[in-house]
């Protein structure tokens, strides 16, 4: 599995769009939350787990560090549109999401 990333909020921390901002384009049963995307997180490991053959080798997060942030003439000014998909709240502290990888 490539590419993935669940939102734990549907809302913005900058100008730019992001990605995922609707709750019509995430899972019904895993809200856009500290624990809701923790919870993605544990049904996406064991699912892969329980892939016969042990063909479920693993995933890449998509942008796991890819928080907004106010840059200067030096760097990027225009924020980041997977912000809400990251593993760090719009404080930059680490989400549960973590714990996900530390119990699997």
């Amino acid at each position: 599995m490539v590419e993935v990333a669940y939102p734990f909020t549907l809302e913005w921390n900058d100008s730019n769009t992001n990605y995922i901002g609707d709750s019509s384009q995430i899972l019904k049963e895993f809200a856009a939350t500290p624990e809701g995307q923790k919870a993605y997180f544990n049904w996406l490991i064991s699912t892969i787990k329980n892939i016969p053959d042990n063909r479920g080798i693993g995933f890449c997060y998509w942008a796991p560090d890819w928080i907004a942030f106010s840059g200067n003439s030096n760097t990027s000014t225009s924020g980041s549109s997977w912000e809400n998909q990251c593993m760090f709240d719009f404080n930059h502290q680490a989400l549960p999401v973590f714990d996900s990888f530390r119990n699997n």
